[in-house]
């Protein structure tokens, strides 16, 4: 899985404003040298848990989380401009839009709307 700058700021953000990680094994995290790593067993998982480190969220579990607070499946977006672009839909109705690098970008500024509104 590839993170750029604007995957890793908005990730150091998320983890600001809290949003959780329960570090499982095959997680990817920025380790406090500024690498990006991946957990490779329970006992590393287990020595991340409050160790500061920040996650780097997956499709998955921002999908995950957003169905939490009645959120739907994220959609992509078409745009012939070179940016990408994503939209969820609440069960009210509501729609939530972000532009950015990636998709995970997106994601993550779209987290960061809900975590400020709720």
């Amino acid at each position: 899985m590839r993170f750029g700058l604007p995957e890793v700021t908005r990730a150091k953000t998320l983890k600001a404003k809290g949003f959780p990680w329960r570090p499982r094994v095959g997680d990817w995290y920025i380790s406090h040298t500024g690498h990006c790593e991946l957990v490779r067993s329970l006992d590393q998982a287990q020595r991340l848990k409050g160790n500061g480190s920040v996650f780097l969220p997956t499709w998955d579990d921002c999908r995950h989380w957003l169905s939490l607070y009645d959120w739907g499946d994220p959609e992509l977006d078409d745009d012939h401009r070179g940016s990408v672009r994503v939209h969820v839909t609440h069960s009210d109705g509501r729609v939530l839009r972000a532009v950015g690098a990636s998709d995970l970008d997106c994601l993550y500024r779209i987290i960061l709307l809900v975590l400020m509104t709720t």
